[in-house]
């Protein structure tokens, strides 16, 4: 029985090794390299290891750039009738999911156009000013 690196080895478990191979009942996972003993992880245990951290900058990377969209995004109160906002506004659901004011109407984010937002949009998005790079 061979104990493969696992960057996570208490979730399900991969089907796979990053080494490549197959897990099976009859292999353990570690993120301890003192416990790991295939040959196949070992032996490319820096390439593991880069991939890894690549992975993970990735993450913390996109994870920043969502921050910062957040931040330029200035959420508001409703605070006028749904006719009076300009297109370009987004109204926000409060589970999610947003309506962006067209010239049709309001459409969901996830493709359909209603003449006004749904009851439980809580705040506004309004639009950038012509010529102001978001």
């Amino acid at each position: 029985m061979s104990t493969h690196f696992s960057r996570y080895p208490d979730d399900d478990g991969p089907e796979q090794a990053p080494c490549g191979v197959w897990i099976g009942d009859a292999s353990d996972l570690s993120s301890d390299w003192s416990r790991v003993d295939c040959k196949r992880c070992l032996k490319w245990k820096d390439t593991i290891m880069a991939t890894h951290e690549a992975e993970e900058s990735a993450i913390v990377q996109q994870m920043g750039d969502m921050a910062e969209f957040m931040k330029r995004e200035v959420r508001q109160n409703i605070d006028r009738p749904w006719s009076e906002y300009p297109i370009g506004t987004k109204a926000h659901a409060v589970m999610g999911g947003h309506w962006l004011k067209t010239v049709h109407g309001w459409k969901w984010c996830t493709g359909s156009t209603f003449p006004t937002p749904g009851g439980d949009a809580t705040s506004v998005t309004l639009p950038s000013p012509a010529g102001e790079s978001q």
